[in-house]
């Protein structure tokens, strides 16, 4: 029996139907499928909420090559019926590479109507251009975060808890309720960690690639920093919460 963690999605759509003849080629092809409506409950529609179904297909990592060739001539195919009032039509060359370079960002259908669209503009790809484009997409899978951001990350780490040293006796003056004490310390000393915690969390958050592996969405600097000031707002916590409970 396949564990539910071995699929992952490839792919969601409002339309039953969409997703249900998708599921027919890739069954064609011998792919395992697991077909998933997401749509809230019939218990929360009956409340009033109006509600959009989604429909997603889910598929074996090392289907996903394979499934993703299929997608795309499914949507080579879909291009020849498109009219040139479509939106992609109003972009710019560049724009246009722009979908190319990031194509996981896009659906099949926009990046094989952004090749059609170039190749009428006589800017066909060539397979050199082709090899270019994945060259870069793959340095892009591993996202960047400006230097200033992991920087503000770890001065927050190490200053916020002296800046809610500082305050806190000027907030616990506000009243003697030994509750309103207690959650006032918390929150001023408190909220450190927690903030460590939480970049850490989203430096670590991962995307699904093209051949369906789950990467870090950031570079292994960005995520080993994350951890780093995770580690630093719980040194610098419970130094100065000693230090304030010692002096």
């Amino acid at each position: 029996i396949m564990k539910k963690s071995t699929f992952k999605l490839l792919q969601q759509s409002n339309s039953k139907e969409e997703i249900l003849e998708l599921n027919e080629l890739l069954n064609k092809s011998n792919i395992k499928t697991k077909l998933i409506n997401s749509s809230i409950s019939s218990g929360i529609q009956a409340l009033g909420v109006s509600t959009i179904p989604t429909f997603a297909i889910h598929i074996q990592q090392k289907d996903f090559q394979i499934a993703n060739k299929i997608l795309e001539r499914v949507a080579d195919n879909q291009v020849n019926h498109i009219s040139k009032e479509h939106y992609l039509y109003n972009f710019t060359d560049k724009e246009l590479y722009d979908i190319l370079e990031n194509r996981n960002e896009w659906s099949h259908l926009d990046y094989s109507l952004s090749k059609k669209i170039l190749k009428e503009r006589g800017k066909e790809l060539k397979k050199e251009d082709v090899e270019k484009i994945n060259e870069k997409q793959k340095l892009k899978s591993k996202n960047d975060m400006p230097k200033h951001v992991v920087l503000i990350g770890y001065i927050c780490a190490s200053g916020i808890p002296l800046l809610g040293i500082i305050i806190l006796p000027h907030l616990l003056k506000i009243t003697n309720n030994s509750i309103h004490r207690m959650l006032m310390t918390l929150w001023a000393v408190g909220g450190t960690p927690i903030y460590g915690m939480w970049l850490a969390y989203f430096f670590r958050k991962k995307t699904i690639s093209y051949n369906g592996e789950e990467v870090y969405y950031f570079q292994k600097e960005i995520v080993e920093s994350g951890e780093k000031i995770n580690k630093l707002s719980w040194i610098f916590f419970i130094f100065y919460t000693l230090l304030y409970f010692l002096r």
